[in-house]
């Protein structure tokens, strides 16, 4: 069915993206904290895999995000994260809502 979101649906979604900051930030927290309780080295690797698309939507350097992958360090990961928290995380790119109708 092809048409417009509601008023209601859009103020979903753009509440999403207000708080996509922190939605991000909380998802690196649960994800340090599987990665030190990890023993699996094939969970591990898609820890860190979803740790590189959730860097991708933060303000952290690029040089120290691709320097923490490289390492897979736990430790420095954890310092990062919180240090976005504490921060604030806001990522200086541009997100918003898709645009266009709805999907389904």
């Amino acid at each position: 069915m092809a048409g417009e979101y509601s008023k209601h649906q859009r103020g979903i979604i753009n509440r999403y993206y207000d708080n996509l900051d922190t939605i991000t930030l909380q998802r690196l927290s649960e994800i340090v904290t599987e990665l030190y309780l990890c023993t699996d080295a094939k969970k591990k690797e898609k820890f860190w895999q979803r740790v590189e698309t959730a860097l991708e939507k933060t303000s952290a350097s690029g040089a120290e995000v691709r320097k923490i992958l490289a390492e897979r360090n736990v430790e420095r990961l954890a310092q990062v994260v919180n240090q976005l928290t504490v921060g604030g995380g806001k990522s200086d790119k541009k997100t918003g809502p898709p645009r266009g109708g709805r999907r389904g």
